[in-house]
């Protein structure tokens, strides 16, 4: 039995990069996962690599700083697992400027 085996996790941004190999990684351990991005084209392709692992997956495609979001991805991974055990805030925006320049709000 893998340590995560039965749990059920969030990886926010994990479309591609180290939120998909998080997500993945989750799935070799025994996860189900809730996979995570604002990018349509990136969602899909991790749910089936997920579930090609073995494991159970379902996709949110969504802007996390949108109204209501993180509790959208919650609620899924309740209605869909039945429970939420972790959450790995992976989700990042980069952006580059001088940071004299960077608006305070930011």
């Amino acid at each position: 039995m893998s340590r995560l085996t039965g749990k059920v996790v969030i990886v926010t941004g994990s479309g591609t990069g180290i939120g998909r190999a998080i997500a993945l990684r989750a799935a070799v351990e025994g996860a189900a996962v809730v996979i995570h991005d604002r990018l349509a084209e990136l969602v899909p392709p991790t749910v089936a690599a997920v579930e090609a692992a073995g494991a159970r997956a379902v996709g949110l495609v969504e802007d996390l700083t949108a109204d209501g979001c993180p509790e959208r991805l919650v609620q899924l991974a309740v209605d869909s697992f039945g429970r939420l055990d972790s959450i790995v805030n992976n989700a990042a925006i980069i952006t580059s400027g001088d940071i004299h320049s960077t608006d305070a709000a930011a």
